[in-house]
């Protein structure tokens, strides 16, 4: 992924990923998203030009939804999500 454009006048503290596994077949939670057939695998990262994690503990040949968020003094931002 990549940096932030802004930071919000705060200093970049890092970043927060969770990996969840999506549930198929039409179930869709209270909030109106997609069900899950997991808890999140999540992780950190510090702040970086350059940010990356391994994320540890995932299957093979399964699909994942992968949420990030940068974290400052002020909390997490808004997530950027792609599926993996």
């Amino acid at each position: 992924w990549d940096p932030p454009t802004s930071d919000g006048d705060l200093p970049l503290r890092g970043y927060r990923i969770e990996a969840r596994e999506p549930q198929y077949g039409g179930r869709i939670s209270a909030g109106g998203m997609p069900g899950y057939l997991d808890e999140p695998r999540t992780a950190s990262a510090p702040a970086s030009s350059e940010p990356g994690v391994t994320l540890k503990n995932l299957s093979g040949n399964t699909v994942y939804i992968i949420r990030v968020w940068a974290v400052n003094e002020a909390g997490a931002g808004p997530a950027a999500e792609v599926m993996g």
